[in-house]
């Protein structure tokens, strides 16, 4: 794995390549609409002038203007990259989503003449999906034999998400099975046939031999269908190898096995280790081996193999329900019995539909196969629509994958032999879940500074409940209030937000002003969420309490009717021995006019322990008078990763360190967490702290 990571690392943009120009040519994986946009996954064959293998990947952008790019294109592209980082916030870190798929950076492509299709897309999975589509069929069929989820609407996820049944259209080793166990069935009805019509003895044949290149040869061919997406190869391969151990009759232990199974998938895919389907895989595979071998068939009538079918499906549910809910957040109680109907029409739908394909990318016409496929496949979308309001769902539980895991492993001692310590282990085990359910100490306070790229969004968190400070941007298919805050919000255990304060009504600090009900979610339940901004409620003189902290507006002055940077709210909050001052956008002529009134006042204090920058770090902010007046032992810049701005100014940032302030950026740090005890500032942020990991990039290009 050493030399992956030292590829990956050489393959990060030094300073100088940062948004420069350059021409590459490579294949097209992956598209994702954005709106009116395009978003690419380009496998590069060529990066200037130089060929490169193996090939590393781009994440680009492509404007509707520039045109429209189909997968498995082969293409020519001038682009101007950056290194590529996602927001790092707690339960929302995308790094290892990137190393998974080989990105090493991002982009947007340019409007050029370079710019053209070098070889169109012409492979069989594009014909499918294409052709599938065209002639009407469902986008469920669609998603499930073609791997194809474009189609799928919010309002689909939800249904899966509530049924638990998203792995069931989601291409993944189950579905390699599917066709595997057909596939040996099919072998051996055409065994028997042709050797019927030939009249050979079947003793002089050798039948397993026969079975397995059958089964290889038509997993493979829905791999091809599926796009040999990894999860789909990585399966391929655990089919060959399964059936090859027992065809070949090799007395292996479902251990030995495992650890074979294991040991192949990361020698062929070793990016595919910083993939959470990685784990999930390897996870289901060695809970099916377990199964297998607690629960075996003890008779040969069709009544114990269903027994032991039922039993299987039943207790792998039960296994998967802790994994579920730590990794996803949510799970169903009845996850287990739905699944037992679904599954087998699954296991229907998709030879039905392989065989479909097929035949249609030879007649070039829609076929009775994938007509039955879709009519079975809809009296399955209906049946699940018909269940979903019935399903005993357990949601924002907030379990910690690794609580999850141990819990799972606790269940696990349950259904294994008598031992010596069993029931240690398994209280010791089931320990950290039982810990996850207490209350959190309510006696520090913590400010929570979210990565929302260039823009402000900040949390004063007590307990379960906390103070929203500005929610970051909008973008045009949403905003960060939406996508980034309301999911760390949950992530840290947040149950209600109490407050809402916008410092000013500008897009990076105010985009997500009118999802404000998204925060309901956090409690299930309506709630009324105070809101204030520097026209209303966040002038000078305004001051509350919330939870014993003391909230204290400094700035604008009564009476305000602007609302622009110069007027943004500046908040002190506070409580025995620490505070915090949130300065907005002021530029230096607010700085000075809010010094200017200190000065005349008795009673109103500036200095303060933590301090969030005015301005993102800009040189029209923080002038040394107003640094000097706050001196803060901390300070933390709200920036964007790689932002063309290049923010916080770099004298600016001296000012702070003469003062002897910590400094830290959510460009480069990404999410900060503060907490404040008495007369101390701990500060953690999270690619340092909390989440420090060898392929971070913004802490490579920090140093």
């Amino acid at each position: 794995m050493a030399s992956v990571g030292h590829w990956y690392l050489a393959w990060q943009l030094p300073e100088s390549k940062i948004q420069q120009d350059v021409i590459v040519s490579g294949r097209i994986t992956q598209t994702r609409d954005i709106g009116h946009d395009q978003q690419l996954i380009l496998a590069v064959h060529q990066f200037g002038d130089r060929t490169v293998f193996p090939s590393p990947s781009l994440l680009l952008f492509v404007e509707k203007a520039i045109g429209r790019f189909q997968l498995h294109q082969h293409v020519t592209l001038s682009v101007k990259l950056k290194p590529v980082s996602g927001m790092l916030n707690p339960g929302g870190d995308k790094r290892s989503w990137y190393v998974s798929k080989a990105i090493v950076a991002s982009g947007t492509v340019n409007a050029s003449y370079a710019n053209r299709i070098t070889e169109p897309a012409s492979s069989f999975h594009h014909f499918a999906a294409a052709r599938s589509r065209q002639a009407g069929y469902s986008r469920w069929l669609v998603a499930l034999l073609t791997g194809d989820r474009r189609g799928l609407q919010q309002a689909d996820w939800q249904l899966m998400r509530e049924t638990g049944t998203g792995h069931l259209f989601s291409i993944s080793g189950l579905h390699v099975g599917m066709v595997a166990l057909w596939a040996s069935v099919l072998a051996s009805a055409m065994y028997g046939v042709i050797f019927w019509l030939w009249g050979l003895p079947h003793n002089r044949c050798n039948v397993r031999g026969f079975t397995f290149i059958v089964v290889v040869l038509l997993t493979a061919l829905y791999a091809t269908l599926a796009n040999w997406q990894v999860p789909v190869a990585r399966a391929w391969l655990l089919v060959l190898m399964v059936t090859g151990l027992f065809f070949s009759r090799a007395v292996w232990s479902w251990l030995q096995r495992f650890i074979l199974m294991i040991a192949a998938c990361i020698l062929l895919f070793p990016f595919g280790i910083f993939g959470s389907s990685f784990y999930l895989s390897a996870g289901a595979l060695a809970l099916l081996l377990f199964i297998g071998s607690r629960f075996s068939v003890t008779g040969e009538n069709r009544l114990s193999k269903l027994k032991v079918l039922i039993v299987s499906q039943c207790v792998l549910s039960f296994l998967l329900l802790p994994v579920t809910v730590g990794f996803f957040d949510a799970a169903s109680l009845l996850t287990a019995p739905v699944n037992l109907l679904a599954i087998p029409v699954v296991t229907v739908i998709v030879p039905l539909g392989m065989m479909g394909l097929v035949m249609n990318y030879f007649t070039l016409q829609p076929n009775w196969l994938l007509d039955v496929a879709d009519f079975v496949m809809s009296m399955l979308v209906r049946g699940l629509t018909f269940v979903e309001p019935w399903m005993i769902s357990v949601n924002q539980l907030n379990i910690q994958p690794m609580v999850a895991i141990l819990t799972l492993c606790a269940m696990l001692l349950l259904l294994m032999p008598p031992f010596r310590f069993r029931w240690l282990c398994i209280v010791l085990f089931s320990m950290p879940l039982s810990l996850s359910f207490l209350k959190q100490n309510p006696a520090p306070w913590i400010v929570h500074v979210f990565d929302v790229g260039h823009g402000s969004a900040i949390a004063i968190a007590r307990g379960e409940r906390a103070v929203l400070i500005d929610s970051g941007p909008s973008f045009e298919q949403g905003n960060m209030l939406r996508t980034v805050v309301v999911p760390t919000l949950r992530h840290l255990n947040i149950k209600r937000v109490d407050h809402v304060i916008f410092t000013h009504g500008d897009d990076d600090h105010a985009g997500g002003r009118k999802d404000i009900g998204l925060l309901s979610q956090l409690s299930h339940e309506p709630v009324a969420t105070d809101v204030r901004d520097n026209l209303n409620g966040c002038q000078r003189g305004d001051a509350w309490q919330w939870q014993n902290i003391s909230f204290s507006v400094l700035w604008p002055r009564p009476g305000n009717t602007l609302d622009n940077n110069a007027q943004s709210c500046v908040l002190r909050i506070s409580e025995t021995g620490r505070s915090l001052l949130i300065a907005g956008d002021i530029p230096k002529s607010s700085e000075y006019d809010l010094l200017y009134l200190l000065e005349k006042e008795t009673g109103m204090k500036v200095q303060s322990d933590l301090l969030i920058a005015p301005h993102h770090g800009s040189d029209t902010s923080s002038s040394r008078a107003f640094v000097n007046a706050v001196s803060p032992k901390v300070t933390v810049f709200t920036t964007g990763a790689f932002h063309r701005w290049q923010l916080p100014d770099e004298q600016v940032q001296a000012r702070y360190l003469d003062v002897g302030s910590e400094v830290y950026d959510t460009g480069q740090h990404g999410y900060v967490r503060l907490t404040m005890t008495t007369g101390n500032v701990i500060a953690q942020p999270f690619n340092r702290a909390i989440s420090p990991r060898w392929y971070d990039n913004r802490g490579q290009h920090q140093d």
